[in-house]
Order: structure tokens, then sequence, then C-alpha cells
């Protein structure tokens, strides 16, 4: 059984289930974000830009202005909570993010904070 562990108590047995536990969880920037959780939302994140990106240039005109103002951060907002959830869970504060400021190195430096193990506090 494929069981995936999720902060507050929210549990998904099936990867069914996942996406379902995903769109609920994923306007909140509180509590605690698991890898397979932050990987799973991220890979979502490529997966729904590609194709909205696909869908819009099929129109001649596209969507323009706050069409695609929305669009983006209807796409964007969901992994930037879990990724803000994952450092949580992990010990480290949002300002971390600042390291991605660094040209490069702050995209690696931030992936391994995100990678780590969970720091379990009570």
């Amino acid at each position: 059984m494929n069981r995936v562990r999720f902060p507050a108590g929210l549990r998904a047995t099936r990867w069914g289930g996942l996406a379902e536990t995903l769109l609920s969880y994923a306007p909140t920037t509180k509590g605690r974000a698991s890898r397979t959780e932050l990987v799973v939302t991220l890979l979502a994140t490529i997966l729904l830009g590609s194709v909205a990106a696909r869908v819009t240039n099929l129109h001649p005109n596209g969507l323009t202005g706050f069409g695609n103002v929305l669009l983006g951060l209807l796409i964007f907002l969901p992994s930037f909570s879990a990724i803000l959830r994952r450092l949580h869970d992990v010990g480290r504060d949002w300002t971390s993010l600042v390291v991605l400021l660094v040209p490069y190195v702050g995209v690696i430096i931030l992936s391994v904070h995100l990678l780590r193990p969970s720091i379990y506090r009570d």
C-alpha cells in the first residue's frame, strides 16, 4: 500500500486521493509539506503550465494582459505555498528564499534545503 504522509493529519492512501488532498491543501502556507507532496505539486505545476501555454497559443490572439497574469498566478501560487510549507518542515523560515537572488547557486542551495529530511517538533 502506498501511503503518503501529510501534515496536520491529512492522508492519502492512493495516488487518486493524493490529487484531491493536494488541491484542498494548496492555497495555505501553514503547516508542513512532505518531499512527496512538494515533488508532486511541482510536477503538476510544470504539467499545468505546459498545457496552459499550449492552449493559450491555439487562439490567434491568445490570452492578453490580465488573463495571462491571472493564469500565471493560478499556476504559481500552489507550488509557492508548497515550497513555503516544505521549508517549514525542514526547520527553515521563509527568509531562506532570499538565497534565490544569487544566480545559479541560489537554486542549488534552496534545492538542498528542500530535499533535507523533515524535522519533527512537538
